[in-house]
């Protein structure tokens, strides 16, 4: 698994199966696959650009790799699957001392990437509003303090579960936006919502994040937006509620497997 750049790394007499996780294009190896659907389609009719086929020649004189730059290479995509968990609400608000509120919002990723100044804007709109609201930001750097903002460092695999279960509802605030997105994924899995800037955002984000939630209508454009969302969902997250897992079914373990075997080991 690979960020998505030539390298010259490669194991004598094996077969190399080059993963890419971000949005390059620059294939090598024996079978080059894409971490999400997205990816592979935005990537499918690019071109290597002159000064990339030079850095990569000059990676492969140093390394002595077999490995070029081939645009004919076989290129697909296999997606990272998730292997979901039955978390507990209560054990994570108990170790975390957290009041037992109404409604937790909760956000999970990078630390510096709940980037959205709107979206930061938003949590403090919607504290204004509402006093049964508590926001949870894990491994998020510090943009404002409020007595219903929670902010933990870090939390443990089994503690992530927990988080998850815990919360009503997440958001990403990324405008980086996501070339695959676990932090989007994963809450889905076991049936949580989760709210993510649109392409109206920043034109040039990663977009496979749109492709889950589009069809959920879970992007937000304006901080209105945003605010008005979250506030509809939590209120109303006891009447139809809809069946979030189904969007991300093909993350799931077994099938993931399948298209591995499929793209990687079959001729």
């Amino acid at each position: 698994m690979v960020e998505g750049k030539y390298q010259g790394l490669w194991v004598k007499d094996s077969i190399n199966l080059i993963h890419s996780v971000f949005d390059y294009y620059e294939p090598y190896g024996d079978r080059h696959a894409y971490v999400s659907e997205w990816l592979y389609q935005k990537n499918l009719n690019s071109k290597v650009k002159f000064k990339t086929k030079i850095r990569a020649n000059v990676i492969q004189r140093i390394s002595k790799s077999p490995y070029s730059l081939n645009p004919n290479l076989k290129k697909g995509f296999v997606p990272h699957c998730v292997y979901p968990e039955v978390g507990v609400r209560e054990k994570f608000i108990k170790k975390f001392n957290i009041p037992k509120s109404n409604f937790l919002v909760g956000r999970i990723g990078g630390f510096d990437q709940f980037s959205d100044k709107e979206a930061q804007k938003a949590v403090f709109e919607i504290l204004d509003k509402r006093k049964d609201v508590v926001f949870i930001f894990v491994n998020t750097k510090n943009f404002g303090n409020h007595s219903n903002i929670i902010y933990i460092d870090w939390l443990s695999y089994k503690d992530k579960w927990d988080f998850y279960d815990g919360c009503d509802l997440f958001w990403n605030g990324r405008l980086m936006g996501e070339s695959y997105g676990f932090s989007i994924i994963e809450p889905l899995m076991v049936n949580k919502p989760v709210i993510a800037p649109s392409v109206k955002r920043n034109a040039k984000m990663d977009k496979n994040h749109i492709s889950i939630l589009e069809p959920l209508e879970l992007l937000y454009s304006t901080k209105e937006e945003l605010v008005n969302k979250t506030l509809f969902i939590l209120e109303n997250q006891t009447g139809n509620k809809l069946d979030y897992k189904l969007e991300v079914k093909k993350y799931e373990p077994q099938i993931v497997a399948e298209q591995f075997k499929d793209f990687f080991l079959t001729d």
